[in-house]
């Protein structure tokens, strides 16, 4: 992808905005101007760091701002806005299809500006991407703001703050891994039978990403080998 990126970011430049719709179809907003309304989410990200959040209803033909509901206004670095805008057009130019935004029914749409005011728009990019759902969560982090849809629908509640693998064998000896997003930190426990717990814990810097967003997208009871076919569901903390 880093040929593509070069390639991309030559021809289309630093990218100058994006705003990024997210319709959630499955919650209705009843508004009498649009019949069988739905409720929508449009997040903008401009180049000096000026980011905006509205609600919105929307159909199969339009979109409206909701009454009562006023713009949010955000600020962010420049540069993070900077490497938010370039990373969003790198990661759906690989994983969306373009389309010429002239589709308002559409639950899920990008547009991007460059500096000469052409535009980009993609759609039906995978919203349980690992790379897309690591981006948006950290649009929602730099905001402050739990609830954004962002580019992939889920909110901070839905990702995971601790996860614990524990081993134990026939003669008491037990392992237990725990990794924790606050603090960000791996602890490795192990408890000899009859002898001493040795615990090692391993701590992260805050500025680094939290190990856990890595584990979001996996469905823990379905795609890692060797998984005990008895293993339930709700193995894991999402909160």
């Amino acid at each position: 992808m880093e040929n593509q990126q070069s390639s991309l970011l030559q021809s289309f430049g630093q990218p100058q905005k994006a705003v990024i719709w997210f319709g959630n179809p499955y919650m209705p907003w009843h508004d009498s101007q649009i019949p069988g309304g739905k409720w929508g989410q449009e997040l903008t990200i401009n180049i000096d760091g000026s980011c905006t959040s509205r609600s919105l209803v929307f159909n199969d033909y339009q979109r409206r701002p909701i009454a009562g509901q006023p713009t949010e206004y955000f600020q962010v670095a420049p540069a993070k806005a900077a490497s938010f805008l370039k990373r969003i057009l790198v990661l759906l130019n690989y994983f969306g299809s373009r389309s010429d935004g002239s589709n308002p029914s559409s639950t899920l749409s990008t547009t991007i500006w460059s500096g000469d005011g052409d535009s980009w728009t993609f759609n039906d990019y995978p919203t349980d991407e690992p790379v897309i759902n690591q981006l948006a969560m950290e649009i929602r982090d730099c905001l402050n703001r739990a609830d954004l849809m962002a580019l992939d629908g889920n909110g901070r509640e839905d990702f995971i703050e601790e996860f614990v693998v524990n081993y134990e064998e026939d003669d008491g000896y037990q392992e237990q891994l725990v990794l924790t997003r606050v603090p960000n930190a791996v602890t490795y426990r192990r408890q000899f039978a009859d002898g001493p717990v040795v615990t090692t814990t391993f701590q992260w810097p805050e500025s680094e990403l939290p190990l856990l967003d890595r584990l979001n997208p996996v469905d823990f009871t379905a795609t890692i080998p060797g998984i005990p076919a008895n293993a339930a569901e709700d193995g894991y903390n999402a909160l």
